[in-house]
């Protein structure tokens, strides 16, 4: 590996690690009855530009070497490999194309351009030597820091601004603002440094999948435990000591991570938490069955324990906030609930107005303007659930060209992955689009999206 190479894998774990630090430029501003809109609003981000000098570099080491025809050259069967680009490629031209009869140009060549390099970083990391294990550490550290930023923002209910780090100002007190309603209050749910409650779930999410990848992997090369009459000095016990150090950090980021995730309140983040568990046991039960006493295999399930006890001890002080947020006759989740049910009424009517070829991309809230009109443009919200928000703006044919890229992607997890922790990542993350539209209409999203089919994607070996 060449400087140049060394430069580009450091500053790709660089961009991943930074990712959540919301800082932005920002730029033609739309309004929608006198209030500004900030899905059709010019939005441009710090790592935005880190992203564009990866791209960059990347295509000057490439030139140089002549090695692009052959690190495209990424699975084992061409076909496979050549349909996957292509239904990348497809989805993103016909996205693209989509521009040209959307009412709002501008506004659908900013989403556009948050899907082209969401989609770029993907085949960088695919065709890139980077190492997984940095990838793995450097997304499991951010979010142990977003847990943390997580938890001193519910424990003090407020968020002080911050433009350096891209962090707006929130309050329980502030109307808008996203909150758990009980009788004894507003509660403010944590934002992390992201714009809203949900992405930080996503990313916790992202984070604590990578931190149990890391914890099988360590476990299965770590061997036994340092045998009883090894010497501190002896280089073999510094390698057990460093490995267990490793899986130790390991343990502290997720289980801080965790306790931001709860701080979230995010439902469909707390159901993928579980399908995440679901998935690391049946994923090690070869692997536990493997040790040779109790008390090994009480130190394999200490992460999955400490995430347990960490949301149990969280729920048994914050229990009314947990209740509350399945209790439909509350009144901001009953309002919630049926803004939801309206929104899936709203997408089906502008479905209905171009079926085939769709609104165009990132204009839904603008033609959610035509039939609200008299609505101000923060409460013109995109439907929560981006297959119906996909066949809206793109229509049928965009539809199927998501899905067909969605079906060659499943099918290269399934080739690749052997790990069934590794190959529900990308699927969890499908799931939360059912409840959700943050993984299509923001730049952070659109990179999460991307980044957890990275992880399914690229080799299953974390090297120590």
């Amino acid at each position: 590996m060449n400087h140049l190479e060394k430069f580009i894998n450091w500053i790709v774990i660089a961009f991943v690690f930074l990712l959540p630090w919301q800082i932005v430029y920002i730029f033609n501003e739309k309004f929608i009855n006198g209030a500004k809109s900030q899905f059709l609003t010019g939005q441009l981000y710090v790592t935005e530009l880190i992203l564009m000098l990866i791209v960059i570099l990347y295509l000057i080491n490439n030139f140089r070497l002549s090695k692009l025809k052959e690190k495209l050259d990424l699975f084992d069967t061409h076909n496979k490999k050549n349909l996957f680009i292509l239904s990348i490629w497809l989805f993103i031209a016909y996205s693209g194309l989509s521009i040209l009869w959307s009412a709002d140009f501008t506004s659908a060549y900013y989403l556009w351009l948050h899907l082209l390099e969401g989609a770029g970083l993907l085949l960088i990391i695919l065709t890139f030597n980077i190492s997984k294990t940095k990838l793995l550490w450097a997304v499991l550290f951010s979010a142990g820091l977003q847990g943390l930023l997580a938890i001193q923002q519910f424990l003090s209910q407020s968020i002080s601004a911050n433009k350096w780090l891209g962090i707006a100002h929130h309050s329980a007190g502030i109307l808008g603002d996203i909150v758990v309603e009980t009788s004894s209050g507003r509660w403010l749910r944590a934002y992390g440094s992201f714009g809203h409650p949900n992405i930080l779930g996503g990313w916790l999410i992202l984070g604590i999948a990578c931190g149990f990848l890391l914890w099988l992997e360590y476990f299965k090369s770590s061997g036994k435990l340092l045998p009883k009459n090894l010497k501190l000095n002896d280089p073999q016990a510094k390698i057990f000591l460093k490995r267990w150090l490793k899986i130790l950090l390991v343990l502290i980021l997720s289980l801080v991570a965790s306790a931001g995730l709860f701080f979230s309140f995010s439902r469909s983040a707390w159901l993928a938490l579980v399908l995440i568990f679901l998935a690391f046991i049946f994923s090690s039960i070869r692997l536990m069955l493997a040790l040779p006493s109790p008390k090994e295999i009480f130190q394999f399930l200490l992460l999955p324990i400490g995430i347990i006890i960490i949301f149990a001890s969280q729920f048994f002080i914050f229990n009314s906030l947990v209740l509350i947020r399945a209790d439909t006759n509350n009144r901001l989740e009953a309002i919630s609930k049926n803004e939801r049910i309206d929104q899936i009424g709203e997408s089906w009517r502008i479905i209905k107005k171009s079926p085939l070829t769709g609104i165009g991309i990132n204009n839904y809230t603008l033609a959610l303007n035509k039939i609200a009109p008299n609505q101000p443009a923060y409460d013109l919200q995109p439907v929560h659930n981006i297959y119906l928000l996909i066949v809206s703006e793109l229509g049928i044919i965009g539809l199927i060209l998501f899905i067909f890229f969605i079906l060659i992607a499943i099918l290269l997890i399934h080739k690749n992955s052997k790990s069934l922790l590794l190959i529900s990542i990308f699927p969890l993350f499908l799931i939360i689009s059912l409840f959700d539209h943050y993984l299509w209409t923001t730049y952070a999203g659109i990179v999460i999206f991307w980044l957890a089919l990275t992880f399914n994607l690229k080799s299953d070996n974390v090297n120590d």
